[in-house]
């Protein structure tokens, strides 16, 4: 049987509110990211890190990623087309957004007219 782990909740709290990730935290109390986890899930904290923190002791900066569009795109750097893979509901939401000359565009392409 896994021993109880206790964990100083008001610790947790204040290194939740610096933006230290579960990991990193877990590291400052003795414990895993995962024990972190599930103690700030219990406490309804969201998770660590909602933006870019500063520069620290030998650490970048994090950078925001981009959104995802919902779609893998692959596009080599100065390729002239995307090849995006869709789900079917996905396309037909892509596809019932456009407008008929967008739609009827795309369409003579595919022919190859």
């Amino acid at each position: 049987m896994p021993k109880k782990i206790e964990i100083d909740i008001e610790k947790l709290k204040a290194l939740h509110a610096q933006g230290l990730s579960d990991r990193e935290i877990g590291e400052k109390l003795g414990c895993s990211g995962v024990t972190i986890g599930v103690n700030r899930r219990a406490l309804g904290l969201p998770r660590g890190r909602p933006g870019p923190r500063p520069a620290g002791e030998g650490r970048k900066p994090r950078q925001m990623r981009p959104a995802r569009l919902g779609a893998r795109a692959k596009q080599k750097p100065d390729a002239a087309t995307v090849t995006v893979h869709l789900s079917a509901a996905a396309l037909d939401r892509l596809w019932n957004d456009l407008d008929l000359d967008v739609k009827a565009e795309c369409i003579e392409k595919i022919l190859g007219n």
